[in-house]
């Protein structure tokens, strides 16, 4: 009976996406990674900016109402009707949206919260727009600053949309954010080309409490001085400890290497959704449109995006790479127009190119079928029939006679010409039946 259960328990476990033969801990961190994804939606042309706590405020046992009047009375503003907060069910941290952008950048200042008799500290940023994506290259970063990093990526490819770039901790390598729903094959960076690649964040883990869900540096929790690599509490040694993963309970570190916790956390693919075409109602009486439409207002970028291009977010002024994207964006639909409308005139040339192959085919077959009876009527008729003379043509002359003929041959013979006995008699009867003379015969 108890191996059934346990059978139908792995069945249920497996359907809901987490795999019965994990360890609990990696279980734990498949459900947090879950009620991380169920998030309710925020405006969505509003700015957003994420503020993490720092210190043992745990915000999910404070009511909402209470932190936005925290918020409120830290800054010392009225919030607009349109501000709204969100608190996220497992990182410890909240976002703050609003379409105003002096709000914005005031909330941006936020570097405490006081809750009761308590004060705590805590850090506002912008967060990025939900369209873009983000991108790694490895081995680049030396030693630059953050302005010449990002001063650099943007002014070396200008054909992206580069919101943000930062060093990945103490490591070489750098976090791009891009605002497109592609990242980039390749990114020049300090004038070397660089491989891009899908960044594949890993579920957040605190190495203070040893729990899934958040970091160490908002953990609610008071600081337990444990090892971050095995999760106990000893001093420095030599060689180092074994390694205890927090999301896998394995023994690599925690999210790395072949981490079983690590691979449930993959980033959503964005899927284009097909445009809908909505039919126009059809117009009649008053509602008949005008004849010349005035021109479409330009559309307006988002405040979410200015504020990654704008003052908000850096100092130095927008970005040649925004303006570039803008002007493709404005010439894209040109483009489409010019496309569809090379399509038209393609497909009509093969229509009329078919419809002459057709025509010459039918000719071809309509001769093939007159060639017996063209030769047919060649054989029957070899010499057309002589026309009868009309009464319109002269009659033709008479024939001459005979003492005329003999005359005249008597005056043309020469002297030393032979004599000819001409037969008057028979030259008449032939000239009178008008039919040819035979060959003289000599007498």
């Amino acid at each position: 009976m108890s191996a059934q259960t346990s059978s139908r328990e792995g069945a249920a476990s497996s359907r809901r996406g987490t795999p019965a033969c994990l360890p609990p801990e990696t279980k734990e961190t498949g459900i947090s990674v879950k009620r991380s994804k169920q998030l309710p939606p925020l405006p969505p042309n509003a700015i957003r900016l994420v503020v993490r706590p720092r210190g043992e405020l745990r915000l999910r046992d404070i009511p909402t109402p209470r932190l936005t009047k925290a918020v409120q009375a830290e800054l010392q503003i009225t919030l607009p009707d349109d501000f709204c907060l969100r608190i996220h069910p497992t990182n410890n941290t909240f976002t703050a949206a609003t379409t105003h952008s002096s709000t914005a950048e005031i909330l941006k200042t936020l570097t405490s919260l006081t809750i009761g008799d308590h004060t705590y500290l805590c850090v506002a940023y912008v967060a990025a727009p939900p369209g873009a994506t983000r991108g790694v290259i490895s081995n680049a970063f030396d030693d630059e600053t953050p302005t010449r990093l990002y001063q650099d990526l943007v002014r070396r490819n200008p054909e992206y949309t580069t919101l943000a770039a930062r060093r990945m901790g103490k490591t070489h390598s750098i976090l791009i954010t891009f605002d497109a729903n592609e990242v980039p094959h390749s990114i020049k960076y300090m004038g070397a080309i660089h491989r891009c690649t899908p960044y594949r964040g890993s579920p957040d883990a605190c190495t203070n409490c040893r729990q899934p869900g958040h970091r160490y540096d908002i953990c609610p929790n008071p600081k337990s001085n444990l090892c971050p690599r095995c999760g106990t509490q000893h001093l420095p040694q030599e060689p180092p400890c074994t390694s205890t993963c927090i999301l896998c309970e394995g023994s690599n570190l925690t999210g790395t290497g072949s981490c079983k916790g690590r691979n449930l956390h993959q980033p959503r693919k964005q899927i284009k959704q097909p445009e809908t075409q909505q039919q126009e109602p059809v117009a009649h009486g008053d509602n008949f449109p005008q004849l010349s439409p005035g021109p479409t207002p330009p559309t307006q970028p988002s405040q979410h995006k200015q504020a990654w291009t704008g003052p908000l977010n850096k100092d130095w002024g927008p970005s040649r790479s925004s303006s570039k994207h803008a002007s493709f964006l404005r010439a894209t639909p040109t483009l489409q127009g010019a496309l569809a409308k090379s399509r038209e005139e393609a497909a009509a040339a093969k229509a009329e190119a078919q419809a002459a192959r057709a025509e010459a085919a039918a000719l071809r077959e309509h001769i093939a079928k007159l060639e017996p009876q063209i030769s047919t009527l060649a054989t029957s008729y070899p010499n057309p029939p002589t026309p009868a003379p009309t009464a319109s043509q002269p009659p033709p002359p008479n024939p001459p006679t005979a003492p005329i003929i003999a005359n005249h041959v008597n005056s043309t013979s020469s002297p030393h010409a032979l004599e000819l006995d001409v037969d008057t008699e028979f030259l008449g009867t032939q000239l009178s039946a008008h039919r040819p003379i035979p060959p003289h015969t000599p007498l």
